[in-house]
């Protein structure tokens, strides 16, 4: 391997050279002018392939392999090339993110990292790089050559200020694009596919074929700057929505500190934009607003409220902050409980409380409903999208709203007029969700007003139960151009809700329900493969971390439609578990999707997947496995899929006992007393504790879980449920049982072998 050579990570115009050593002074000289003038007129997609043949000649060798060993004193460096006056205007953003790079590389690897803050005309004191026929930027050789554009560069050489001798560098350098610098968050998603494509481990960080690396990482062109090679997100919108209601089980709870951590994760996996339920005043009891502000009945309510509602504001300045863009989902009419009143429904006799979602077309309900609003926005700091969804939370049952599209349109409006006082520049989104058909073709007609003109609202949002009028495909044919359409796919949830699994078993969902560690590669695949091409992008909808994979698995898809899922969750599973466990985890992730599509009874994958557990915490290194809350979703996952499996096996065997106590239909039934000997058996199984063994493990990871990233896991709780309809058959034996007359007793008993013999059906063969 040479050592002196010099690689581009983002090659403006197509141009990558990584040949050879070191030119003399002249002709490097000649050589760089002779470059940044051809430059000027070469097609991209000529060097490209031009390049391609240099590469192919090159042979299998020229693969340029980096490697950085701790015991070596090789060093990693970070460095930013802008002058003080640019540094002002980016550095703490990109100080926030370095900070986090760096902790999240010393938690993984013992490899020098190095970070330098360097002005165009300044040259580092602790490194020094051979150059090659591509000259470095000007820090790094005396200002004598300019780069001709791009975002950034890695440069792989000697560490020549070494005490001992010297040691290898890695340098990954450049914020500069033609016509300035790159906003913070661009840059970060480059360097997030960057890192996860090397194997970073405790003693070395290592690439095994850097060409590759470098070529699979493209600019975005949505990001105006130069650049050439195979990745480009599909999509320009690039995000998540976190709802930070009172039914996630993680955001609700968490302090600035806690989003600004994840707010990172996001921007690093790729996304450009991040949503908050910044305030669904519905949900809020104890709280009511007054003129001068959000009064309490309790000191107790003063402090839940100000704790979150400070979060929201923090997590908002500092997304913003870093670059990216803000949205918040706020619901069209809902408002405090508190402040509800009978003249606020349409309907005089509806008691005031019964629901938050007061009626808009009341003057009382509109007034509160706006002054609700104007509080949020002249709170939040920093805003660029709205979200006012038409249902799912919000709507009228008044028959002054009926005909809801109108109304709903009409208060959307006044609202986003209220919201531009505050975020002047900030975009309106409106939904289609729940709409009948003709409501639907009220949006399209405001949206079509004006001919040409913009409409006020710049995107409808296709989500749960937007196809109840229209299909996503005739919505985009309907929209003028001027409309975007995101996506709001459900990702969070496996059951009741937008992209239920298919064939869930009923054990799984009487235990996990809407709450559990999910992991979905193969089905969101097909869900985003269908629903991709006519969007303008994607906000999925959340919960809360749990989902963590599933958000990065949708983010890479948008960057590249054609990737397979598998390589997506090895991606996944290198960064955050390190190379060792990338394919055991990987094989996990897999397994506990497939593990809840198939019948319990008779599934040997179950057992596979816990075994796999095991596997991955053995060969995640103890630095990476210290707080790593992602493995423990996973652990949690499979550890509580074998005890659901092992819990459902035991009752199915309680069931069919049972079901044959009380015969075959038509048969005359038990006598009582053959039946309380049943039931005293039946009992003390169902209240058997789930073993010691099999359920410690799950308790230590469900209470590691909140502490590390304040995680609930609610499924805990019902670990040791009972299973296959126990509790509903105890309670019928007990009612028959309870019977005095005969005839009664024989109906009951009759009752019960119609009802659970179909049951016992799906128990034995599974599905929802």
């Amino acid at each position: 391997m040479n050592d002196n050579r010099i690689h581009t990570v983002f090659p403006t115009r197509g141009w990558a050279f990584a040949r050879g050593g070191p030119l003399p002074l002249f002709g490097r000289v000649f050589f760089a002018v002779a470059l940044a003038v051809l430059s000027c007129f070469f097609d991209p997609a000529t060097a490209v392939a031009q390049d391609a043949k240099e590469e192919a000649k090159a042979g299998a060798n020229e693969k340029f392999a980096f490697e950085l060993r701790a015991e070596r004193g090789d060093a990693l460096v970070l460095d930013f090339p802008i002058d003080p006056d640019e540094w002002k205007r980016v550095g703490e953003s990109w100080t926030h993110l370095s900070a986090y790079l760096q902790r999240e590389l010393a938690r993984r690897s013992r490899v020098r990292v190095v970070e330098t803050r360097i002005s165009r005309q300044s040259q580092p004191t602790d490194l020094r790089i051979h150059p090659s026929l591509l000259p470095p930027p000007p820090h790094f050789n005396h200002g004598e050559f300019h780069p001709t554009g791009g975002f950034g560069f890695i440069y792989y050489g000697r560490n020549e200020a070494e005490a001992s001798g010297g040691g290898n560098a890695i340098v990954i350098t450049g914020l500069h694009e033609r016509e300035g610098i790159v906003p913070v968050v661009r840059a970060w998603a480059a360097l997030g596919a960057i890192f996860r494509g090397m194997q970073v481990s405790e003693s070395r960080i290592y690439v095994p074929d850097g060409k590759a690396l470098l070529r699979s990482q493209k600019v975005p062109s949505d990001w105006n700057l130069a650049g050439n090679g195979s990745r480009d997100p599909s999509k320009p919108l690039r995000g998540h929505l976190c709802a930070s209601h009172f039914n996630s089980i993680s955001f609700d709870n968490w302090d600035a500190a806690h989003w600004k951590d994840y707010i990172n994760s996001l921007a690093f996996d790729g996304n450009e934009t991040v949503g908050f339920y910044p305030l669904h005043a519905e949900q809020w009891r104890g709280v009511s607003l007054t003129e001068s502000g959000p009064a309490f009945d309790t000191a107790a309510d003063r402090t839940k409220f100000t704790r979150f509602f400070e979060a929201q504001k923090a997590a908002a300045a500092y997304a913003h902050g870093i670059g990216m863009r803000v949205g918040a989902w706020i619901p069209p009419n809902d408002i405090f409980p508190a402040n509800v009143t009978p003249d606020d429904h349409a309907d005089p006799k509806r008691k005031p409380g019964k629901s938050a979602n007061v009626c808009p077309q009341t003057v009382s309900g509109r007034k509160k409903i706006l002054a609700v609003r104007e509080f949020v926005f002249r709170e939040l700091p920093h805003l660029d999208w709205l979200f006012i969804p038409s249902h799912d939370n919000g709507g009228c049952d008044g028959a002054e709203c009926k005909n809801w599209a109108p109304v709903y349109a009409a208060l959307a409006k006044e609202t986003f007029d209220l919201c531009k006082k505050y975020h002047p520049k900030a975009q309106c989104w409106l939904s289609n969700q729940k709409l009948s058909m003709g409501e639907n073709r009220h949006l399209e007609q405001i949206a079509g007003e004006g001919e040409a003109k913009t409409p006020w609202f710049s995107a409808v949002v296709w989500g749960p139960s937007s196809n109840n009028g229209t299909t996503l495909k005739t919505m985009r044919k309907r929209f003028p151009t001027a409309v975007g359409i995101p996506l709001y796919p459900d990702i969070t949830h496996g059951v009741d809700c937008q992209y239920p699994l298919k064939g869930i078993d009923y054990s799984f969902k009487e235990v996990y329900r809407r709450d559990a560690p999910l992991f979905r590669p193969t089905t969101l695949k097909a869900i985003f493969d269908e629903t991709n091409e006519p969007s303008m992008g994607s906000v999925p909808y959340s919960e809360g971390c749990y989902d963590d994979f599933n958000k990065f698995l949708w983010t890479q898809m948008i960057w590249d439609p054609k990737r397979p899922p598998d390589s997506i969750a090895r991606e996944w599973c290198r960064w955050h578990f390190g190379p060792d466990a990338e394919e055991t985890g990987a094989r996990l992730v897999s397994l506990l999707e497939s593990n809840w599509m198939r019948p319990i009874a008779g599934n040997p994958d179950i057992e596979k997947a816990r075994e796999l557990a095991d596997r991955l915490a053995a060969a995640v290194p103890p630095r990476l496995a210290a707080d790593n809350w992602r493995m423990r979703l996973l652990l949690y996952r499979a550890y509580g899929d074998a005890l659901v499996r092992d819990r459902h096996l035991f009752d199915l065997e309680t069931l069919e006992k049972v079901l044959l106590a009380l015969g075959k239909e038509g048969a005359p039934p038990p006598g009582p007393a053959a039946l309380r000997e049943t039931v005293a058996w039946m009992k003390p199984r169902m209240n058997r504790p789930p073993p010691a063994e099999r359920i410690a493990p799950l308790k230590q990871w469900a209470e590691e879980l909140y502490e590390i990233v304040l995680l609930e896991t609610p499924s805990f709780d019902r670990m040791g449920k009972n299973l296959c309809g126990l509790d509903d058959l105890l309670a019928g034996t007990e009612a028959a049982l309870a019977l005095a007359d005969d005839a009664q007793y024989a109906r009951a008993v009759e009752a019960l072998r119609a009802r659970f013999a179909g049951k016992r059906a799906h128990y034995r063969g599974g599905g929802s």
